[in-house]
């Protein structure tokens, strides 16, 4: 069945002045500057905004193309719905799956449920929010993680919100929720190298501050680099301690202790 238009006329066309524009039924004819008039369309389907420029009535185009176009677009829509999942009547959009996906691992008693709620909460659902599944590419994870590191993310904290994302892609598909497991990205390594490395003389006066700042228990813990058993020396939670002989990654990413041996011999 063909729409009724009552604005957008023949006459109410040919009358358009530039700058004036006319739009009924999500199709829109605009007066240019030169006098031509520019066809253009812009209109919902299935959740996803389609805005077209059909083209200008001196190369042809009439309001029949526009018309045209838009069936075209709502038929290939009805045709991909015919894929969909059973019981499943539009395509599915990441606020929708992530809805889904939190409300089944709290169901099947998932692991660490409120950390990946807040993480798909604040991170993901704002960027991914309305944008259907099928649409998710590489390069859109690649804008995600860019506006991540723009609100301030840490690289460990943009991991975690990535190893959600792909927790309920890989979910998501084991629960036969959708076809395939959505595109994903390599996750970046956090940078461990040190930014400042301290003298010689600057480490023998942070440890003598550290050992000056409080005197430790009878059974206290203390220095592995300065061998003693007993006496002064710095509370372990002392800051000056932590400093100097705090825990640091090593190249292979292993856990280790900062110490530094031989500046201070007992």
């Amino acid at each position: 069945m063909s729409l009724k238009f009552l604005h957008l006329t023949r006459p109410n066309i040919r009358a358009l002045r530039p700058g004036q524009k006319i739009t009924e039924h999500g199709i829109t004819t605009e007066c240019l500057r030169d006098g031509d008039i520019r066809f253009s369309v812009n209109i919902m389907v299935d959740a996803v905004r389609v805005h077209r420029i059909v083209g200008r009535a001196s190369d042809g185009t009439t309001r029949t193309q526009a018309e045209e176009f838009i069936a075209k677009v709502r038929s290939d829509a009805k045709a991909n719905r015919l894929n969909l999942p059973k019981g499943r009547k539009i395509r599915l959009t990441f606020a929708d799956a992530a809805k889904l996906y939190t409300t089944l691992l709290r169901e099947s008693d998932g692991f660490q449920v409120a950390s990946k709620e807040r993480h798909l909460r604040l991170h993901l659902t704002p960027e991914l929010g309305q944008m259907p599944l099928d649409r998710i590419s590489t390069f859109t994870l690649e804008k995600c993680r860019k506006a991540l590191r723009v609100k301030g993310l840490a690289p460990g904290s943009m991991n975690l919100v990535l190893a959600t994302y792909r927790h309920m892609s890989n979910k998501l598909f084991e629960w036969k929720k959708i076809d395939a497991p959505l595109p994903m990205i390599k996750l970046k390594g956090p940078d461990n190298r040190r930014e400042y490395v301290l003298g010689v003389e600057e480490k023998e006066l942070l440890l003598e501050a550290a050992y000056c700042h409080r005197p430790c228990g009878k059974h206290c813990r203390c220095l592995s680099a300065c061998r003693a058993r007993c006496g002064s020396g710095p509370q372990v939670s002392d800051p000056a301690y932590v400093a100097a002989y705090g825990h640091h990654r090593d190249g292979g990413g292993r856990r280790r202790g900062a110490h530094h041996p031989g500046i201070l011999r007992p």
